[in-house]
């Protein structure tokens, strides 16, 4: 190869490295861009354990686990409404706010 090839090949990975280590190290950290704000936020957690087992959780509608006990890392910060449910027992269904 001639030496402006590999110079160039060289600067354009050294780039990438630069761009894209510190998103891949804040991305891991639980660091997420909002798409409704458009900026970086820390994420949040809903932890959920319930007796007995087995319980089926939904967030906002959409069912998220047929079983408990749940952990969902990562939650953008706002208000979520959460229902919990199991055959032959009372649903509990509350709003909930994840903060960062």
């Amino acid at each position: 190869m001639h030496r402006k090839i590999r110079s160039v090949l060289f600067l354009i990975f050294v780039s990438i490295f630069i761009i894209g280590a510190p998103v891949i190290v804040l991305y891991t950290a639980g660091y997420r861009l909002n798409p409704t704000t458009w900026k970086v936020q820390h994420t949040g957690v809903i932890a959920i354990s319930t007796l007995p087992r087995n319980a089926t959780v939904s967030v906002n509608g959409a069912l998220v686990s047929d079983r408990t006990p749940f952990v969902d890392q990562r939650l953008m910060p706002g208000e979520y409404d959460v229902l919990i449910s199991k055959t032959g027992y009372q649903s509990w269904q509350q709003r909930v706010t994840v903060e960062s």
